[in-house]
């Protein structure tokens, strides 16, 4: 009777405990519209929130809550990974023109690509105090950092090419992922160790391998971004608990253990009757 229990116990269990699910969300900003896009890479849907608190806001990092800046780094306001705003705000030191990709560590670190500035820089916790990093020679258009070996990746706005940096900004490697347009967008998968990255204005996101293979592509129906710059993977997949509506399935698993049970018990006090 003991291990039907623990039979029992498993079972149920299994079938209703919470079940972990991976969110595979894509953040895309359209700073002049004042508009950003929370994609869902798995189907290609997505919802937008308003960035109308901000002018021209683009460069953003995304951990548990989007940190997005305008694009001179004059005004950061915190949004939730829903696109509410959590009421956070804060002044940067503004002079950057430009700024339309951003990206962070995840440690208190933010990392922006300063097109006319021609520079990556680097903020403080709340996206302030920012400084040049280093200069790629070369205007830079995109940026994410890749949390697997601390370095960034770069896009190069005149000839459209992707380009892996150490922080210290030598160049380890590059590609071209030929796309034809204004290649933006950057963000870097956590999960699957891969890129994705987009064209300015285009609901096609297209996922590249760091060698620069193109794995494949996702089109986000009915959305229409106008110019878009700023991408982003929150950096540390976002686990959601998802607990499931029992199907017919298994209510029948429920009851056939209810028919087991029921069954054992009219044997164990059957045994006690005969003896």
């Amino acid at each position: 009777m003991k291990s039907i229990r623990m039979v029992v116990a498993a079972t149920v269990i299994c079938l209703f405990s919470p079940l972990q699910a991976m969110a595979q969300t894509f953040y895309l900003t359209s700073g002049d519209a004042g508009t950003s896009y929370i994609i869902d890479l798995s189907n290609g849907s997505f919802t937008s929130f308003s960035t109308a608190l901000q002018t021209s806001a683009y460069a953003l990092g995304v951990t548990d809550s989007i940190l997005l800046s305008d694009i001179s780094n004059s005004a950061i306001v915190e949004y939730s990974l829903a696109g509410v705003p959590t009421g956070n705000s804060w002044v940067g030191p503004g002079g950057f023109a430009e700024m339309l990709d951003g990206t962070t560590n995840g440690q208190g670190t933010y990392y922006g690509a300063s097109w006319n500035t021609r520079g990556v820089t680097t903020s403080d916790s709340t996206f302030t105090n920012t400084t040049v990093l280093f200069d790629p020679g070369f205007p830079v258009i995109g940026i994410t950092y890749d949390s697997s070996d601390n370095t960034l990746w770069l896009v190069n706005d005149s000839n459209g090419s992707v380009s892996h940096y150490t922080l210290l900004g030598t160049q380890i490697s590059t590609f071209s992922p030929g796309l034809g347009g204004r290649e933006c967008c950057l963000a870097y998968d956590d999960v699957s160790d891969t890129l994705w990255l987009s064209e300015n204005g285009s609901n096609v996101i297209s996922n590249y391998s760091k060698t620069g293979t193109l794995i494949g592509s996702v089109t986000v129906t009915g959305m229409s971004p106008g110019n878009t710059w700023g991408g982003e993977i929150a950096l540390g997949a976002t686990v959601l608990p998802m607990v499931p509506v029992p199907s017919m399935g298994t209510w029948s698993v429920v009851v056939l253990i209810g028919l087991v049970m029921g069954f054992a018990f009219y044997r164990r006090k059957s045994a006690q009757h005969a003896v």
